[in-house]
């Protein structure tokens, strides 16, 4: 499998935890279509990247910073700042696939001039 594979069976995986997780016990009353969008996004909106996931940003990280010949954590700091946290570990699991992008994309040189 392709990391992009891999990625993509995560993320398809994590849907049907949350979907699972919103839905309502058999005894109760439904969810409605709004209730169950609200629960989906606070279970989604409070979880991090996991292990893997963060291995994989240090990862990207130390390579775009070698290749860019800078410091890993000046590409952290560009990283941390653009998507509001305190440290790579606070990273959304929902902006784990715009982070990558991101880390991809990122060209130092024109971040800091």
């Amino acid at each position: 499998m392709t990391k992009k594979t891999n990625i993509n069976a995560a993320v398809f995986h994590a849907e049907d935890i949350i979907e699972a997780l919103t839905q309502a016990p058999v005894d109760a009353a439904p969810l409605t279509a709004g209730q169950r969008v609200v629960a989906k996004t606070a279970v989604s909106s409070r979880q991090t990247v996991d292990a893997h996931q963060l291995s994989s940003l240090y990862a990207l990280l130390a390579y775009a910073a070698h290749e860019q010949q800078v410091l890993q954590e000046t590409v952290q700091a560009i990283v941390e700042a653009q998507f509001g946290v305190r440290h790579i570990s606070a990273i959304k699991a929902t902006d784990f696939s715009r982070v990558v992008s991101f880390i991809a994309d990122l060209r130092v040189d024109q971040r800091i001039n």
